[in-house]
């Protein structure tokens, strides 16, 4: 299946669960913790087929209601064997990402994940990180964005929201 043609499905998939007919926006000012439950299908359901995200990159995904739709390719990679080829570009300044600073040239799928806790930091406190000490998260703590962000920057990261 070509990445086009997984990006289409996706789209199908995310439209379906979530019961909405998406009008997409590059509007991310209202984007809050809910987002998230679709972030975490799109990661399952790239692992699924083979593929991941290198790092949470904004600028790769369109909003409608709280639900996050991947529409650009520029960070999926192959998935072998739960690692991936993450190459560097001079262009990352210019979007909202969120790469953790342990990133390397061949990542284990765990690395996409301490991005989502990044991301998921951002969305609480709007604020960007590569590393986040856990003094910075003293304000969130005992809720769901702070179990979540633990878990997501663990030394063997999980992706659990619930």
């Amino acid at each position: 299946m070509s990445i086009k043609t997984l990006l289409i499905n996706l789209k199908k998939e995310l439209s379906n669960i979530f019961n909405i007919k998406p009008k997409l926006t590059n509007n991310y000012k209202g984007l809050n913790e809910r987002c998230i439950y679709s972030l975490l299908f799109t990661i399952h359901y790239l692992e699924q087929h083979s593929y991941t995200l290198t790092h949470i990159c904004l600028h790769d995904f369109e909003v409608s209601d709280q639900v996050l739709y991947l529409t650009k390719d520029d960070h999926i990679v192959e998935l072998l064997d739960d690692h991936y080829i993450y190459e560097s570009s001079d262009t990352a300044k210019e979007r909202l990402d969120f790469l953790p600073n342990n990133i390397t040239y061949k990542n284990h799928k765990y690395v996409l994940y301490r991005s989502v806790g990044l991301f998921m930091f951002y969305l609480v406190t709007k604020k960007i990180r590569t590393h986040i000490q856990d003094s910075e998260l003293d304000a969130l703590y005992y809720t769901k964005p702070y179990f979540f962000i633990k878990n997501a920057l663990d030394v063997e990261p999980c992706l659990i929201y619930l």
